[in-house]
């Protein structure tokens, strides 16, 4: 990695088994790319704290930052957390 790439932030906005079934394909993909100067957040915006997107990130990617929104705050609020967490 060179010195000078920009870190990006990449949010993903997890809703229960909707977004669970996704994670196997787009964290492989994410984590593999050339371009390694990112952080990924996620927002879980399921209405329970323990549910399938977080016993996937917790067995497989635990270095991931995630966070529970307390059940269901839609898109956008769920996206401004997210920023607020930059």
């Amino acid at each position: 990695m060179q010195n000078n790439q920009e870190k990006i932030y990449i949010g993903w906005l997890a809703y229960g088994g909707s977004t669970a079934k996704y994670l196997p394909y787009f964290l492989p993909s994410l984590m593999t790319q050339t371009y390694q100067n990112f952080e990924l957040l996620i927002l879980d915006n399921s209405h329970t704290e323990e549910n399938e997107n977080t016993k996937y990130l917790r067995e497989n990617y635990p270095e991931i930052k995630t966070k529970w929104a307390g059940g269901n705050i839609g898109f956008a609020r769920g996206f401004n957390l997210l920023i607020n967490e930059v």
